[in-house]
């Protein structure tokens, strides 16, 4: 596995990567109905993101397994790895980097429910609880800082 730049040729096997990690990473904490909306990506909000951010991707001989950007003020905006590669230190990986080349004062995010124990293991605690809204759903989030 290495991590280099994310690519506009990377958007769809990125895309398809973080639609498998919500539809089967974050059922167990929230509805079909979130999963769905949440899984069904805005290209060209997703576009924007990764033109404004620094973006990364993480590669094996599969194909993108992770991916995660963050703004230059230390906004992580975007955290995602393929299920069958979770729990070996990807997001890890991935989260370092952005701090490293990013240097900020303090680290900012929106976790899901799902990622909130992974934050804190990187350091990072919870502000508040946040109501997200995407295309008339809810979610539940938490704003979390390091």
């Amino acid at each position: 596995m290495h991590i280099r730049k994310y690519q506009i040729t990377d958007e769809d096997s990125t895309l398809m990567m973080i639609s498998k990690s919500i539809r089967e990473t974050n059922q167990k904490d929230y509805n079909q109905k979130q999963i769905e909306v949440w899984s069904n990506i805005d290209k060209q909000k997703w576009k924007k993101s990764t033109l404004n951010n620094i973006a990364l991707v993480a590669i094996n001989s599969s194909g993108v397994i992770g991916f995660a950007d963050m703004s230059t003020s230390g906004y992580l905006d975007h955290l995602f790895v393929h299920p069958k590669y979770q729990r070996q230190r990807i997001a890890t990986s991935l989260v370092n980097k952005l701090e490293q080349t990013i240097t900020s004062s303090e680290y900012s995010t929106y976790a899901s429910i799902t990622a909130v124990p992974f934050f804190e293991k990187m350091g990072y605690h919870i502000i508040h609880t946040n109501c997200a809204l995407l295309r008339n759903t809810y979610f539940l989030n938490y704003k979390m800082v390091k």
